[in-house]
């Protein structure tokens, strides 16, 4: 989802991957996710720094501490834009 969300945002891959050998491209892509907590690149200036955080909230690579969609929903610029689409947020 972190990934989908940046690429969304940013307009290109989070981690472009141009080998043209679908296994190194793989494997690259799969190194470059465990350090992307660290290493991911800005957004765009016209995104918020919370949906940045999000974004960067998603791309957490253990399990455990990865937020799941519940959580996401209660990050404020998320919140805002579930509510423009009128998505039921849980408490």
């Amino acid at each position: 989802l972190g990934c989908t969300l940046y690429e969304m945002c940013a307009l290109k891959p989070a981690f472009p991957a141009n080998t043209g050998r679908i296994e190194t491209d793989l494997k690259q892509v799969m190194a470059q996710h465990k350090l992307v907590a660290q290493r991911m690149a800005a957004l765009p200036s016209c995104y918020s720094s919370k949906l940045t955080e999000a974004i960067a909230m998603c791309l957490i690579v253990d399990q455990g501490e990865r937020p799941g969609c519940k959580a996401l929903l209660h990050v404020p610029d998320v919140a805002e834009w579930a509510a423009t689409f009128e998505v039921e947020v849980p408490e």
